[in-house]
């Protein structure tokens, strides 16, 4: 959200950032989609990929999480993280599933 609020407005005096946190409807994964309606992501090279510093914030978050991640352009820059519910222990909480 900060490197969208820095840099996905330049020039402009408004812009949006979403913050979307759903579920699969078997409620075994949690998606969290952070977009903005700005400039969009710049093309990265592997090489620049490596290098940067949010991207690798983002590689971290999503080793925390034990997440799979996915940004694009669309219509802005789009940040998506997939990831299994689990419990505040880190297990995976069944019961909550089968209420």
């Amino acid at each position: 959200m900060s490197n969208s609020y820095k840099h996905a407005f330049k020039g402009r005096n408004k812009g949006e950032i979403c913050v979307h946190l759903s579920q699969s409807e078997s409620e075994e994964e949690i998606c969290l989609k952070i977009s903005d309606n700005g400039v969009g992501l710049p093309e990265f090279s592997d090489l620049d990929l490596n290098k940067s510093l949010g991207i690798t914030l983002i590689k971290t978050l999503a080793n925390q999480l034990d997440a799979e991640f996915d940004f694009r352009n669309e219509e802005g820059a789009v940040f998506e993280f997939r990831f299994e519910k689990k419990d505040k222990a880190g297990e995976l909480d069944t019961a909550l599933l089968e209420a």
